[in-house]
């Protein structure tokens, strides 16, 4: 399978758990197996209704990540070229150029290292939008508005919203454009401007089964509780990583040299070649009456990109629908992507144009090109000198790293004032260098013999495209690396050891942030672990995470590994923890097994995943009721702590004998039977969460929140038999809304048809 950082630590098990709900003809609801209990398919990243995501059902998922890879990048790769060939009319060879910048530029290619699998699907559809929206523009229709839609929905289905919104801005730029055009009238311009933005809306709506859990999700998450504008401002694109867009390994390349930059290179890289670059100044300094609309779209993806060193973000940021509950400003450099591809096609448009006053674009660009070889040379040889070298580099580090935020990666001892560059740091900064002098030489070259008499236009045009290719390959091709598939998942012997020992079901934990994939192989594997990763992680949750951990309740949380034993997790019903190699074990905790050279540690004290409380305490305050949870001296196998008293109050019976048993249990769904002498509380440790719904001996009870974040019913003497069930309260509203907006379209369709059968099918 290709590597991936993030896929092959979180994703690989998520597509996998979910190609196994869809086989089995469940949609993935609710996962038990991470974070004590998640409605999956609200969390937009898991893209349950994207279809491409349906491939897990026949596919592995290291297979299903290989495969969406390479489909992503050649769906980027076409729909630019149709957007830019049938959508802005520039010829093949020149829609090609810019084809080639997008689907190979440093922000696509970064995100398969990254293993970012939505942000790469949003990638490619993002081009697809403005190409629809080109073709409803040119010919306003019922099929190309529906189209429009269509690809909307698509973008939006990917998993990242961020990117909808990205498309939106990139639309709306499009649709300035088209409103103050000349190229109709305007009552024509207003409908069909009007047109696209009702289609577009009817593609969100499409998405409505998506939509409306995720923003019930949103009303109980940490995310937007904490979503200020230093949260916001965070991955903001570094003004010293501007010069990456010259040369692109200048702060490292992660692979043969760390980075040492701030943030990660994937959210602060803007590389689209050097021959591209070239080739967009021409398009700007070119005849098009277009290109200073994607010279602003490519402008403010920097400016946004730029993020907290940027005022245009600040006023964004403030007054934007939309634009605060998102984080990671440098995303924003897709508009730059965006923008620049159609001005490289402009540029090779131009290199073709016949007659007179074609040459001042290209000299000018010749000897921008020119220019930057020469710069590039001088730094290569200053770099390359040992002592100056070593000065410079220095300087240019400690200048301009942000030491509150840079990852230090790249220098070397332990101290964050240790001026020793690390070798690799100065090789890969050379051999950028080197690139860039290259790659410039030869543009600038291929420019000034386009102007020789009896030089072709053709061969000089293939040739910036060819180079422009070689140019994104050799600095991508890098991040294309293999990784084994063994180790991904544990042998079922191992899920099977779990299932066996005394007491489960019940939960595992990981110490050691560097394992979160044991997260994963639980969930794959059918088994229930206390941690996991999820932007949108439940507040609850989050709460006691950060209770455990010693941490403020406003700490963000995203990824989440116990640090240590805690009555907490003991409390998640976490039976046994995964040490890393040589951790110490201590000495009151005993060694059930080992797994990859790594302990597994009992707690023979962790409460089942269903138990009988005999005692409820009451306690509306969230700061005492987290404290109460670590309070040793509150045994919370006997007590419960609940947030309101029940309706009617239970007394609290004396000390009696209950037996606890999970006949059946899957994904959303638990079957208990109880044996109780006196009456007490059944206590479930799973999330609660709207929608959940418990039956006692067939009658509907309510369902009270217990020890903060799970369930517990109140029971009688006797015995019962426990149905536990979760249903999202907004799936079938969302499929209703979005078949009334199928149907209302197809209605409209209709109408118009019958009433004017010969009058085409304007979509105004």
């Amino acid at each position: 399978m290709l590597s991936g950082l993030d896929y092959g630590n979180v994703f690989y098990y998520s597509r996998g758990w979910i190609g196994k709900e869809l086989s089995q003809g469940r949609l993935p609801l609710w996962d038990p197996a991470t974070l004590c209990g998640f409605p999956l398919m609200a969390a937009l990243q898991t893209a349950v209704f994207y279809p491409p995501t349906w491939l897990t059902i026949l596919l592995p998922p290291a297979e299903f990540w290989t495969a969406s890879v390479w489909m992503h990048i050649s769906l980027a790769g076409i729909f630019t070229l149709a957007w830019l060939k049938r959508g802005l009319g520039v010829g093949t060879m020149p829609a090609l150029a810019g084809a080639v910048a997008y689907m190979l530029s440093g922000p696509l290619v970064l995100r398969v290292y990254a293993g970012h699998l939505n942000h790469l699907c949003a990638y490619a559809w993002l081009p697809a939008i403005l190409w629809m929206l080109e073709c409803y523009l040119h010919k306003p229709s019922w099929g190309t508005g529906l189209r429009l839609g269509l690809a909307a929905s698509m973008l939006f289905l990917t998993g990242v919203p961020q990117y909808f919104l990205i498309g939106l801005l990139a639309l709306l730029a499009r649709l300035g454009q088209h409103l103050f055009g000349r190229d109709s009238a305007l009552r024509a311009r207003l409908a069909s401007g009007l047109g696209s933005c009702a289609w577009t809306l009817f593609g969100l709506l499409l998405c409505a089964p998506q939509i409306l859990p995720a923003m019930e999700l949103s009303g109980h998450a940490q995310r937007l509780s904490v979503n200020d504008y230093e949260f916001a401002t965070s991955y903001s694109l570094p003004p010293e990583n501007l010069l990456g867009f010259l040369v692109p390994t200048l702060h490292g390349d992660v692979v043969n040299a760390p980075y040492w930059g701030r943030w990660f290179l994937w959210e602060a890289n803007g590389y689209i070649g050097i021959p591209a670059l070239g080739l967009a100044l021409a398009g700007l300094l070119g005849r098009r009456s277009d290109r200073l609309i994607w010279v602003l779209v490519a402008f403010l993806g920097i400016l946004l990109a730029l993020g907290r060193d940027s005022p245009v973000f600040w006023l964004f940021y403030h007054t934007f629908p939309g634009a605060s509950l998102f984080r990671g400003p440098g995303r924003y450099l897709v508009l730059f992507v965006l923008g620049m591809a159609p001005l490289a096609a402009y540029g090779i448009e131009e290199l073709l144009r016949q007659g007179e006053g074609i040459r001042r674009p290209f000299l000018v660009t010749a000897v921008a090109m020119a220019v930057l070889c020469l710069v590039s040379t001088v730094a290569y040889f200053v770099v390359n000198r040992e002592r100056e070298g070593r000065w410079v580099l220095e300087g240019f580090i400690h200048r301009s790293m942000d030491r509150n935020r840079a990852t230090h990666q790249g220098l070397e001892g332990r101290g964050n004032d240790d001026s020793r560059i690390h070798p690799k740091i100065r090789s890969t900064m050379i051999k950028g260098l080197l690139q860039t002098v290259l790659w410039s030489g030869m543009s600038s070259i291929l420019l000034f013999v386009r102007f020789r008499r009896g030089m072709a236009a053709v061969p000089v045009s293939w040739g910036l495209i060819l180079i422009t290719g070689i140019d994104l390959v050799s600095f991508g091709g890098r991040y294309f690396r293999p990784r084994p598939k063994e180790g991904m998942e544990w042998p079922p012997a191992m899920a099977e050891w779990f299932r066996k020992q005394p007491g489960y079901p019940f939960r595992l934990g990981t110490l050691g942030m560097s394992y979160i994939s044991d997260c994963g192989r639980c969930q794959i594997g059918g088994l229930r672990h206390v941690g996991g990763y999820e932007p949108m992680l439940l507040q609850r949750y989050a709460d006691l995470v950060n209770t455990f951990a010693g941490a403020p309740l406003e700490n963000v949380v995203v990824c989440s590994l116990p640090a240590g034993p805690s009555p907490i997790l003991r409390a998640m019903g976490m039976r046994f923890m995964l040490f890393p190699p040589g951790e110490p074990v201590p000495p009151n905790l005993r060694t059930g097994g080992w797994i990859g050279g790594r302990p597994i540690v009992e707690f023979p004290d962790a409460l089942p995943l269903a138990h009988m409380a005999s005692r409820a305490v009451v306690e509306e305050d969230r700061g005492r009721r987290l404290r109460m949870m670590m309070d040793p001296s509150v045994d919370l196998s006997r007590t419960v702590i609940l947030e309101v008293a029940p309706n009617p109050p239970i007394p609290s019976p004396p000390l009696s004998r209950s037996q606890v048993r999970v006949r059946e249990m899957s994904p959303g769904r638990y079957d208990i039977h109880v044996e109780n002498d006196g009456g007490g509380y059944l206590v479930l440790a799973e999330a609660w969460y709207p929608g959940w719904r418990a039956e006692v001996d067939g009658k509907e009870t309510e369902i009270l929140r217990a020890n903060h974040l799970f369930q517990a019913i109140p029971l009688g003497p006797g015995s019962h038999e426990v149905r536990f069930r979760y249903r999202s309260l907004f799936l079938v509203p969302g499929f209703l809304v979005s078949g009334t907006a199928a149907l209302g379209v197809a209605f409209l369709w209709g109408f118009r048809r019958f009433r004017s059968p010969r009058a085409g099918l304007s979509g105004s």
